[in-house]
């Protein structure tokens, strides 16, 4: 399973853009809800809050984080990733 930035970066290069450098994971998931609209805006804002929640615990803490909340990200991610691929193909089908 790839995590949900790998599939938001496939969505931000097939809109034509590329985030790299400090801040990329963040700049992605902005590009994101631009390049698939709205109605992604609630996913991808939990990506964001997990994202932050991973870099504050790989820096501060460890343990914070529940088998539940794991299992939930990775389901979430996975159904994720299927969208992506779905809205790949609908919108720039080359890229399928």
């Amino acid at each position: 399973m790839k995590p949900a930035c790998c599939s938001a970066r496939w969505v931000v290069a097939a809109a034509g853009y590329r985030a790299k450098g400090l801040g990329a994971h963040q700049t992605t998931f902005v590009a994101l809800k631009l390049a698939m609209g709205p109605d992604v805006a609630k996913l991808v804002n939990y990506f964001d809050r997990c994202r932050r929640k991973r870099n504050d615990l790989s820096y501060d803490m460890a343990g914070v984080v529940t088998d539940t909340e794991a299992a939930r990200l990775l389901a979430e991610v996975d159904e994720f990733r299927k969208t992506v691929e779905d809205w790949i193909a609908q919108n720039h089908p080359r890229f399928s």
